[in-house]
């Protein structure tokens, strides 16, 4: 199936449910991206700021280890993310050929 076989005007046909389940399965992997993107946004600057207070505050607690706990349990959600969507991705396409 390519993309104009789910053009606008067979969506209202009865053949077209394939193509409205293909969009509704893509659109919040979509959304869900775009989180990732933000969230490894927040990770950079998270550790970035944790960095400039290690060098002007006294410390409490190592900001260094809190630092490096926040980088590993953070790239480790991204990573778990990343790899469930990319197969959600490749399902949706692999059902898509099918239909």
């Amino acid at each position: 199936m390519k993309d104009s076989d789910c053009s606008t005007n067979k969506l209202e046909t009865p053949a077209a449910q394939p193509c409205t389940i293909i969009h509704d399965l893509r659109a919040p992997l979509i959304n869900a991206m775009g989180y990732l993107s933000e969230l490894k946004l927040f990770k950079v600057k998270l550790l970035a700021d944790l960095a400039s207070q290690a060098n002007e505050e006294p410390q409490t607690l190592s900001l260094q280890d809190i630092a490096s706990e926040v980088d590993s349990e953070m790239t480790l959600c991204i990573d778990v993310i990343n790899t469930s969507l990319v197969q959600l991705e490749k399902q949706i396409m692999d059902l898509r050929e099918h239909l």
